[in-house]
């Protein structure tokens, strides 16, 4: 009796070994499955992070390069205002005379067509839209730099609207108005560019002298608006130049993780 109760003692403790064996062996297959798996997410962590780091940096390539495109077309856009203010002026000077003096018959009729010209400028910014449409948005970590882009493209769509209003009715108007003084005029003499041309029959400029005081007012309020678009051209050109600063600094500055 005494061996037996031995015998069962002696196996209750072989027994008990073999589980603590067992339950060693089971908690080193979950923790090296754990290692596993924290290493799996940390490779695609950090795989993910290196796209992305991808992704922000193409964007900020384009929209580098797309800024600098924009500075150069809203440069020629003011100069194209700065021009036409000029020449406002000039006619609108002639036409305030009791007696007209034309010192350039061939400036004189390029003044008059020039209140028709510009029309809506604003230039669609693709790589803008494609951050806002896709959320890629959320790429740029740079607070700073997006409230930038914001702040310009805001700028910019803002002008643009509002010279798609009041504006752009007036220059269609002039467009349209000043076509008349030609009427008897050879159809061959418009199909050149306004640059080119000619000086026409004296009956225009009679036309245009009789008629002064109707183009007067739309002219002076043309001079106002387009005054007001070059100082509108020049924020918007200055405020690009400060972001394209900030965006070439930002392409330089983001890494991409190496493989």
């Amino acid at each position: 009796m005494v061996m037996s109760l031995m015998h069962q003692i002696r196996q209750l403790f072989i027994n008990q070994g073999k589980f603590r064996k067992y339950l060693m062996y089971a908690i080193g297959e979950i923790i090296l499955v754990m290692i596993g798996i924290l290493l799996a997410l940390k490779v695609n962590n950090w795989n993910s992070d290196r796209l992305d780091r991808i992704k922000e940096r193409d964007y900020l390539i384009r929209m580098r390069d797309e800024i600098a495109e924009d500075i150069d077309y809203y440069t020629e856009i003011k100069d194209h205002f700065q021009r036409k203010d000029e020449r406002l002026a000039r006619i609108i000077k002639v036409w305030q005379m009791p007696q007209p003096r034309i010192t350039d018959s061939v400036e004189y009729i390029r003044d008059f067509v020039s209140a028709g010209n510009v029309g809506p400028w604003f230039n669609e910014p693709v790589t803008w839209d494609q951050l806002i449409q896709t959320g890629d948005l959320s790429l740029i970590r740079d607070n700073d730099l997006v409230a930038a882009l914001y702040h310009y493209h805001n700028l910019v769509k803002r002008t643009s609207d509002n010279y798609l209003l009041y504006p752009t009715q007036m220059t269609n108007q002039a467009r349209a108005s000043w076509s008349g003084p030609f009427r008897l005029e050879p159809l061959e003499s418009f199909k050149v560019p306004r640059s080119e041309l000619g000086i026409p029959a004296k009956a225009v400029y009679e036309n245009i002298w009789n008629n002064r005081l109707g183009y007067l007012d739309l002219y002076i309020s043309l001079a106002y608006i387009t005054s007001a678009q070059v100082r509108f051209m020049e924020e918007i050109i200055v405020t690009g130049k400060d972001l394209l600063t900030l965006l070439q600094e930002k392409t330089t500055t983001v890494t991409v993780p190496s493989n």
